[in-house]
């Protein structure tokens, strides 16, 4: 099966209740079940003040808003922070694709990937299955980062 046909679109202030929206079914359970609690309040602001600031991308598939991006591109790797897609959209590849999309912008650049998620977050065995691998623990976070295989 062909990778499914996205793009991406900066996200605005306008775009702020979106975002929140996709963090939350991406996100809220497992902070539930990592710290006992969901902060909406800190969680909205957040997400209003990256999109203010143009750190977040909408995915889209076939025109319709299917969730988030966001990577921050530091001298030494690139964070992915966000890719986080609304249940619609889970299972279709679109993560797959997205996925390496960033990879193959660091691999453009020359860096690593690196992300950080949470131990409850079964999304650990998706990044596993495209080359991440723990390189930092933490008690509620797994660190991973994922090398450009060499050039053959």
């Amino acid at each position: 099966m062909s990778p499914p046909l996205f793009s991406l679109e900066p996200a605005t202030v306008d775009d702020a209740d979106f975002c929140y929206h996709v963090l939350v079914q991406a996100m809220k359970i497992y902070a539930v079940q990592t710290w006992g609690h969901w902060n909406e309040a800190a969680a909205r602001s957040a997400q209003t003040e990256l999109c203010g600031q143009g750190r977040i991308q909408r995915i889209l598939m076939d025109g319709h808003p299917a969730g988030t991006l966001r990577v921050d591109e530091h001298p030494m790797h690139h964070q992915l922070e966000q890719l986080f897609l609304l249940p619609a959209f889970q299972r279709l590849n679109l993560g797959a694709a997205v996925l390496q999309h960033v990879q193959q912008k660091a691999r453009q650049a020359t860096l690593p990937v690196h992300l950080r998620v949470l131990r409850v977050n079964p999304a650990q065995r998706f990044y596993a299955r495209h080359g991440f691998t723990v390189f930092q623990e933490e008690p509620e976070r797994l660190h991973m980062r994922w090398n450009a295989p060499p050039d053959d």
